[in-house]
């Protein structure tokens, strides 16, 4: 009784462990690239030949668990990440990161494209923007936590004990995870027909424009924001690995805090008007970060970012579940979600090109680029 009242709880508290131990490696991992002296050309094809799997993976996951339930994939997640946490500390070729990397995503995949549907599938459909608001505090909260401690922990232990404790931390994920297994989530349909899973034409006409906003999106954080983030700030300003945690976890940080006292201005407001207003914000902000003449003003620019974000992801959600089919949403709201996995390949692929071609602070005049054209989108095809 007590799991069934406080299910979703323990559904966040999994979810905070695990983004806790994926901000301290999304910081900690092209750091140690560049410690281990791969290439920049060689880092963008490692982060990007994940994304390029992502979005069958989450719409396969996402429709699967419409069927059989959301349970073994959400426990699942925990444990291959913490595989590959530990395994960073033995890799030493690029094709072995990038295989790393793709099961990295592939745990990613796996717990977010069934805690929305478990989340949803719980909570009255009055309430869906409010919780979406939860969600993305929780989440952007704990990957902003990680951030934070992710160069203090470089400092403090190397690289080595920074894997092996986000590892850690997976595991504990994973055994509260599994005392979610004596619950019932939600199933769908008992039989699908997988040869339609990608077919984007059978999505309502709001859906498909998400999809194409998010990958619109997703180009944008492809470029700038995977690993050049990080390495701009080493490269141009010299600031210490620990103080790089701390600036890049304002922007999560300003994402969590206004997503969770916001609340309840998702169930109230249009959930499009928020989405287009915010990304308009967010282009300016982020294009901001290119002429940051000190790591204070970048850290001020990508707070603000994360600020418009964590009003722009929660109304983003909301029209997503609002327009996904109660019998496929897991699948629905995967392709929706999957166009962040297709724009975050193109974008992390040209990644190292154009920062030599062109400098890092380019990059994120492409990334401010990306919400105004994404804003455009929305406000001219959503349905109202």
């Amino acid at each position: 009784m007590f799991l069934t009242r406080h299910r979703i709880d323990f559904i966040l508290f999994a979810i905070s462990l695990a983004h806790i131990s994926r901000g301290i490696v999304s910081v900690c991992l092209p750091l140690y690239l560049h410690y281990i002296n791969v290439s920049l050309v060689s880092m963008g094809f490692i982060f990007a030949l994940a994304p390029m799997i992502l979005l069958i993976l989450m719409v396969v996951v996402g429709a699967h668990s419409d069927v059989v339930g959301r349970n073994r994939y959400f426990s699942s997640s925990f444990g291959i990440a913490s595989i590959v946490y530990l395994s960073y500390n033995f890799c030493r070729s690029v094709i072995g990161f990038m295989v790393l990397n793709v099961f990295d995503y592939v745990a990613g995949a796996m717990m977010k494209e069934v805690s929305i549907p478990i989340i949803i599938d719980t909570t009255s459909s009055k309430e869906r923007g409010r919780m979406m608001g939860i969600y993305t505090g929780v989440y952007t909260g704990a990957l902003a936590f990680g951030m934070l401690i992710s160069g203090f922990l470089i400092r403090s232990i190397s690289y080595f004990w920074v894997f092996v404790s986000c590892s850690v931390l997976s595991l504990i994920g994973a055994t509260t995870s599994i005392l979610l297994r004596g619950g019932h989530f939600r199933k769908g349909t008992n039989s699908k027909d997988y040869r339609k899973l990608l077919d984007i034409s059978r999505l309502d006409r709001s859906l498909k424009v998400i999809f194409l906003t998010n990958t619109i999106q997703g180009f944008g954080y492809g470029v700038a924001e995977v690993y050049i983030l990080s390495l701009f700030l080493r490269s141009t300003f010299k600031v210490e690995p620990s103080s790089i945690g701390m600036i890049i976890s304002l922007g999560w940080l300003g994402s969590a805090v206004t997503a969770l006292v916001a609340g309840r201005l998702f169930n109230e407001c249009s959930s499009k008007r928020l989405y287009v207003i915010s990304g308009l914000a967010s282009a300016f902000s982020v294009g901001s970060i290119s002429i940051a003449p000190t790591p204070l003003i970048v850290g001020v620019c990508y707070g603000i970012f994360g600020v418009m974000l964590g009003i722009l992801t929660p109304a983003r959600l909301k029209i997503a579940t609002d327009y996904a089919s109660k019998l496929e949403r897991g699948r629905d709201i995967a392709i929706s979600e999957g166009g962040i996995g297709l724009g975050t390949m193109l974008g992390a692929a040209i990644s190292g090109l154009v920062v030599l071609l062109f400098g890092m602070r380019v990059t994120f005049v492409l990334d401010g680029f990306t919400f105004i054209l994404m804003a455009i989108i929305a406000q001219l095809f959503i349905n109202n």
